[in-house]
């Protein structure tokens, strides 16, 4: 099976399998370590809310015995609420550290924790009594004995789980760190591994490669020098080489009946050959006897075409100069007869800008009127603005008077000087709006005045352009006029002309055909003796080639001479 592969599919299963091996051990070391670093993380996470727990309880403690203390000395609200928060920090923190317990003695241990914490509440509940009855013996049993015990038992208990935690923690790394040092050390094996099976399978693809290739050279070397005679090669695989080997087998096969043959064509082609040459050496006499004749004839033709054709170029020239006469006179009607429909365009255009002129004027005319009296407008405006400024100046002023008498009448007063401090910012405001209008209206005289300065010289350029229209009008008139008589002129004569030219092209015409005729006589011996020409060159290098094909066929019988079949 090995044997009938392809190359290609040979090497290909060789690096497949060792890209295989090698990804098997990658992915076998990257499971450990994902494997352990998930342990790891989740002993972390465990372990540091245990230590979290731990600390809390601590706080607790403390909290809860400092508030023990300070209500010994001070008894009030704050320092049971300081008691009562201690408890129930101690107590969350114990919860916490029993649902996060590995095991079930662990478990047990956190529960007798709580136990202890429970009764060392009663203790604290108990010593609060105490205090509020003022019994100092069950204050001193209570805060001196009891209650210190319970906290060192408990905090001893965390104590040793911190410790404990700690331990695990560091052993926990220190299997970690052994895990990635065995990953490292499978890894250097798996590549040292997969070098060795990629250097031994190079090694076996060029042994199957190039021995094969090195004993095909040397068989291609011995045909090369023209030995067929060997036998042929035995492929002893299907793939690329075995397919080699047979094309080579087949060539050389191919080669040696290809050469038995030529050899037998060489053979015949060189007395052919002979005999060919023979033969052209004596159309080529008889050939050239052939051209001389032809020769003679086409001189003798061509003297009389000569004749006809000096006849045939005068008519011809008339003909032509006549022709031309004829058409210069139609275009120059026609261009006449254009520049006619021309000036009428042009004319009708005049008629309508000078109608298209007046209506301008027409328009201007009003325009200038509008313009004048919205400058009279305004002006009115403007008067009208002065005598509000002069009613509100005169507003003020009474405005200011009132505000006088009002303030000589007291209190009476007092009312009517704010309706006259109003009338005095009204007339105040009017008088600015009066300012503000004054201005526009000069900007719009202003305006008004240039415009009618602009329009006066719009209505005169306007009462020129319409004299210039005139002008131009009168002379299309004339131009048409006569561009009419042009066309009538030029209508007789292009008659006349075509008259004269039809007459020459009849003369024209029999003197060109006896020129023709005589040309195609000549033409046609002519064409006879190129083709005798053509006929003696074409034996002549007949003649070449046979000479040349026996050269060669000696030369190829010399080439196949060289190979053994």
């Amino acid at each position: 099976m090995w044997n009938k592969w392809t190359l290609s599919k040979k090497i290909m299963a060789s690096v497949g399998l060792i890209l295989i091996l090698t990804l098997v051990g990658m992915a076998y070391n990257l499971w450990t370590l994902d494997r352990m670093t998930s342990q790891y993380e989740q002993m972390i996470s465990n372990d540091v809310m245990k230590m979290k727990a731990a600390d809390d309880l601590a706080l607790g403690m403390v909290r809860q015995a400092y508030g023990v203390r300070g209500y010994v000395l001070v008894q009030d609200d704050e320092r049971k609420q300081q008691i009562t928060q201690g408890g129930e920090e101690k107590k969350a923190a114990i919860e916490s550290l029993i649902e996060l317990a590995d095991n079930e003695s662990e478990r047990k241990e956190f529960e007798a924790l709580l136990e202890y914490a429970t009764g060392y509440d009663e203790l604290a509940t108990q010593a609060i009594t105490a205090i509020d009855s003022k019994d100092q013996e069950a204050i001193d049993r209570l805060t001196l004995r009891l209650m210190p015990d319970v906290t060192k038992s408990i905090a001893s208990t965390g104590d040793a789980l911190q410790t404990e935690t700690e331990e695990k923690m560091f052993a926990m790394q220190t299997e970690l760190q052994e895990a990635s040092q065995r990953a490292f050390w499978y890894s250097v094996v798996i590549a040292v591994v997969s070098f060795i099976l990629t250097m031994g399978a190079g090694y076996a693809i060029s042994h199957m490669v190039t021995a094969p290739l090195r004993f095909l050279a040397k068989e291609v070397d011995v045909v090369a020098e023209g030995d067929l005679t060997r036998e042929d090669l035995q492929a002893l695989t299907q793939d690329e080489i075995g397919q080699l080997m047979t094309g080579f087998n087949r060539m050389k096969g191919n080669l040696r009946e290809l050469i038995d043959r030529v050899t037998q064509n060489a053979q015949e082609i060189t007395a052919q050959s002979e005999e060919l040459y023979a033969s052209t050496e004596e159309m080529a006499s008889q050939t050239e006897e052939t051209t001389r004749l032809i020769d003679r004839i086409v001189e003798e033709t061509v003297a009389q075409a000569k004749e006809a054709t000096g006849t045939s170029q005068a008519v011809a020239a008339a003909d032509e100069g006549i022709g031309r006469i004829a058409g210069s006179i139609g275009s120059i009607d026609d261009d006449v007869s254009q520049s006619l429909m021309l000036a009428e365009e042009g004319g009708a255009t005049m008629a309508q800008a000078k109608d298209e002129v007046l209506a301008l004027e027409r328009e201007t005319r009003l325009t200038g009127e509008s313009i004048s009296a919205l400058k009279q407008q305004s002006d009115e405006i403007a008067l009208i603005t002065e005598v509000i400024q002069s009613i509100t100046d005169q507003t003020n002023l009474l405005a200011l008077n009132a505000a006088i008498e009002a303030a000589r009448a007291g209190e009476q007063g007092k009312g009517f000087a704010v309706v006259a401090e109003e009338v005095r910012k009204l007339a105040e405001q009017s008088k600015q709006s009066a300012t503000q209008i004054a201005g526009l209206i000069e900007s719009i005289q202003a305006q008004s005045n240039a415009v009618l300065d602009q329009h006066v010289v719009s209505a005169k350029r306007v009462e020129t352009n319409t004299l210039l229209l005139e002008r131009a009008t009168r002379a299309f008139e004339q131009i048409v006029s006569q561009l009419e008589t042009s066309v009538d002129n030029t209508s007789h004569i292009r008659i006349a002309s075509h008259e004269i030219a039809e007459t020459t092209k009849q003369v024209a015409t029999s003197s060109l055909q006896m020129s023709q005729d005589s040309e195609g006589m000549a033409d046609t011996m002519r064409t006879v003796g190129e083709t005798a020409d053509a006929q003696l060159a074409m034996i002549q290098e007949l003649n070449g080639v046979a000479e040349s094909l026996g050269n060669m066929t000696s030369d190829l019988q010399t080439l196949i001479g060289k190979f053994t079949t």
